[in-house]
């Protein structure tokens, strides 16, 4: 069967979206935590579409929760007991070669998160760094939450 190619009004696409103007401000501008400021409750509507998709699940939802308050407070304990060394981390050489041994796959599986070194070379890194230095002070009004580098 053959198609047979139509011409389409250019009525009929969709008009590009009106950008609705923001007030400028930075990432703290939208959540409240970051900003310091409590957070407002949620309209009333919110405990309802709750209590519906809890349904009649409420009490294994609670002994769910109450296994995992425990986990994550021993997660956060071991946390601040290792600091940044309890994440693993990885040399990009290693990747390349896939030269990453079975113990430290598994340890990136459990922290879900690793550490790869030297992924940019020094040189190249300074001068990204640089450029973003420059980019700041060239552009005063740009806005951020870092105080510090």
């Amino acid at each position: 069967m053959a198609m047979v190619a139509s011409k389409v009004p250019a009525t009929t696409f969709p008009q590009p979206r009106k950008r609705i103007p923001k007030v400028e401000g930075d990432i703290s501008s939208v959540f409240a935590s970051l900003a310091g400021d409590k957070a407002d409750p949620l309209p009333p509507r919110f405990s309802e579409l709750k209590r519906e998709i809890i349904g009649e699940h409420g009490d294994a939802i609670l002994a769910s929760w109450k296994r995992l308050i425990p986990v994550v407070g021993a997660k956060v304990r071991e946390a601040n007991k290792r600091g940044p060394s309890l994440f693993p981390e990885v040399e990009f050489s290693d990747i390349q070669k896939n030269n990453v041994d079975a113990a430290m796959i598994d340890r990136i599986k459990r922290t879900g998160v690793c550490i790869v070194l030297n992924a940019i070379p020094r040189n190249e890194a300074n001068e990204i760094l640089s450029d973003v230095r420059n980019y700041i002070k060239a552009n005063p009004t740009t806005k951020g939450i870092a105080t510090s580098e």
